[in-house]
């Protein structure tokens, strides 16, 4: 996958304009395709409410899907921080179409984050993380193997 964003504030509003490119290696049956959108991130207090919408603009126009959710992050001592994040997503009828099975529109899953940022160097970082998501329509539910999902890593990086 691919992804191209260009990150700007306006007043208090955090604005990320993306494009994604997904491409499926050796998948007949799922064609590479590109969803555009923007992120929008606003500060209320000491949490960020943010909502991600996307649309597909490849194989699969008028499928689009929208996150909700609020985040937060805390300084934990010098080089330690933390960040957690709570949301809610909604898939159109095509989406869920497309990616499920199922024509209908729904509100999809709710997810929860978790995640420890250690910096040393010069911008290098060690990031633990874990996610946690589950389908909340039951009709969507049962078009899938695995309707409630668990993942985590390890995310070793350099920002410069």
């Amino acid at each position: 996958d691919l992804t191209l964003a260009y990150a700007l504030k306006w007043r208090r509003l955090d604005i990320e304009p993306f494009v994604d490119h997904y491409n499926y290696p050796r998948q007949a049956d799922s064609p590479a395709t590109e969803m555009a959108g923007v992120t929008l991130t606003y500060p209320v207090g000491a949490v960020n409410v943010f909502t991600r919408q996307a649309w597909d603009i490849g194989e699969y126009g008028g499928a689009s899907f929208a996150d909700f959710g609020a985040s937060a992050e805390k300084e934990l001592g010098g080089k330690l921080s933390g960040k957690a994040s709570l949301g809610l997503g909604a898939g159109s009828r095509n989406f869920n179409l497309t990616y499920l099975g199922l024509r209908k529109g729904a509100l999809n899953h709710a997810g929860a984050e978790l995640e420890l940022t250690y910096r040393f160097g010069k911008g290098c970082f060690l990031r633990p993380h874990t996610e946690a998501s589950g389908l909340l329509d039951s009709d969507l539910r049962g078009q899938v193997e695995t309707p409630d999902l668990m993942s985590g890593g390890i995310a070793l990086g350099w920002e410069f």
